[in-house]
């Protein structure tokens, strides 16, 4: 997703996959159509080596943030840029069948998010 919410790629994968297995088979897609991203948030789950200098084999200029919680923060607080990629998720749920998980194959779920997807810029007033 991009700043403004607006899909660049999407993978639906199964609940046992790791969440880097995950990123790196989205960004083999996403990646090559995207030639003006520069800089890429990731959640803490992508925090090491490995997966910034993959990303680097990738996209050399593309460079790797890593959006994790303050170790000083105690109870809630916000964590910056956070919100970026949970808003575009809580705008999925309201789409009936994206809060069930009916599917069989991962091909109709990526559709139903790319439908949805085009349903929120088209409502979304001028």
């Amino acid at each position: 997703m991009d700043t403004l919410g607006l899909l660049l790629g999407g993978h639906v994968t199964p609940a046992s996959a790791p969440e880097r297995a995950g990123a790196q088979a989205l960004l083999a897609r996403a990646l090559p159509g995207s030639a003006w991203l520069r800089l890429l948030w990731v959640g803490g789950g992508h925090t090491g080596s490995a997966f910034a200098a993959w990303v680097r084999g990738l996209r050399p200029k593309l460079a790797v943030t890593v959006v994790k919680r303050s170790d000083k923060a105690s109870g809630f607080t916000v964590m910056a840029r956070q919100w970026v990629v949970g808003r575009p998720f809580g705008w999925l749920l309201r789409h009936r069948r994206l809060v069930r998980d009916h599917a069989t194959s991962t091909a109709s779920p990526e559709a139903f998010v790319l439908l949805a997807m085009l349903r929120i810029p088209i409502r979304r007033p001028a």
